[in-house]
C-alpha cells in the first residue's frame, strides 16, 4: 500500500511540474515569439524545419538569440514543452 500512495504522488507532482512548466511556457513565448509567430499556421505546416524534440529547441534557442530575448536554458526548455505539447508531439 504505501509503495501505491507512494507512486501516485509521485506521478501527481511530474504532472504537476510538467503542466506548471507547459504553463509558463506559453507566457514566455506570448511574451517573447509571438512578434514573429502569430499563427498555429508556423507550427502545423507539412514541411516543419524541425524534425525532433532537440532540434525544436535548438530552433526556440536560435530564435531567442535572433530577436535578442536573453533567454535562460530553463525557459528554452519551457518554450520547447509548450510548443512540442501544442503541435509537435516529438519524443523526448
Amino acid at each position: 500500500m504505501k509503495y501505491l500512495l507512494l507512486t501516485l504522488l509521485t506521478v501527481s507532482v511530474s504532472l504537476n511540474i510538467v503542466a506548471g512548466e507547459v504553463s509558463n511556457g506559453a507566457e514566455l513565448f506570448n511574451k517573447n515569439c509571438i512578434k514573429c509567430h502569430q499563427t498555429p499556421a508556423n507550427f502545423t505546416r507539412k514541411n516543419k524545419k524541425t524534425k525532433s524534440y532537440s532540434a525544436l529547441k535548438k530552433r526556440v534557442k536560435q530564435c531567442g538569440l535572433m530577436v535578442g530575448a536573453s533567454l535562460f536554458d530553463d525557459e528554452v526548455e519551457s518554450i520547447t514543452n509548450y510548443l512540442n505539447q501544442q503541435y509537435y508531439h516529438y519524443a523526448k
